[in-house]
């Protein structure tokens, strides 16, 4: 299998072989089917062809799995920067309202942040809520009542794999307009780094969730 097949097939770890294919579900919408059909052809010079039968752009499936459309073609020089990692952030329903990139450049790490839109995914949060991460699990365990919030997404991550708790944080450690009333009756554990920062970002961390009807303590 060629390198850059592999490489997107690697983002969809539900993909199953279908015919000359394979399929998997749409990580751009809630799906509960194998929506997204992935092929390649040699007329289009080894490019990878990916469709969402739920009527998704191309472009915003393969952005909900931190790839851009020159990442299709086996030609290095036709793709942009190389997404290492990526963090979506949900509605209720789990389905990715924008997201977190970090972006390897030439010029060093990046995390830049893309918002869903009709036509594919585009740069900025977009107008709708900011949201916090993991909210869709949030959402699905209402008698949990601990939530440890985390310096960033990849600890949140790291934290609900490694201990089963409930984990959250907000996009770039601003709390800035993000709403918070899931928070709502909840115990917060604000984790910090152990430096003034840290100190300053878990008391503003603190002081908004309360203020959303939450305990908190850094």
């Amino acid at each position: 299998m060629r390198a850059h097949v592999q490489r997107l097939l690697d983002q969809f770890p539900n993909a199953r072989k279908q015919g000359k294919g394979w399929e998997a579900r749409c990580p751009a919408h809630n799906d509960r089917h194998a929506s997204v059909s992935i092929r390649t052809g040699d007329r289009n010079g080894g490019a990878v062809i990916i469709r969402c039968g739920a009527g998704f752009d191309y472009s915003a499936v393969l952005a909900a799995v931190g790839l851009a459309p020159a990442d299709l073609y086996p030609d290095r020089s036709r793709r942009g920067a190389r997404v290492l990692r990526h963090f979506n952030y949900t509605d209720p329903d789990g389905t990715p309202e924008y997201q977190v990139r970090r972006l390897d450049r030439a010029t060093g790490n990046k995390f830049v942040t893309y918002h869903s839109t009709h036509d594919g995914w585009k740069t900025g949060f977009g107008d709708g809520p900011r949201r916090l991460y993991r909210l869709a699990e949030l959402i699905r365990e209402p008698d949990i009542l601990n939530v440890w919030v985390t310096e960033g997404e990849r600890d949140a991550d790291s934290l609900a794999e490694a201990c089963g708790v409930l984990t959250t944080t907000v996009a770039f450690g601003s709390w800035e307009g993000v709403d918070t009333t899931p928070l709502n009756g909840k115990y917060v554990i604000v984790m910090i780094d152990n430096d003034r920062r840290g100190w300053e970002r878990g008391r503003e961390a603190v002081r908004i969730v309360e203020s959303s009807g939450a305990l908190a303590e850094v």
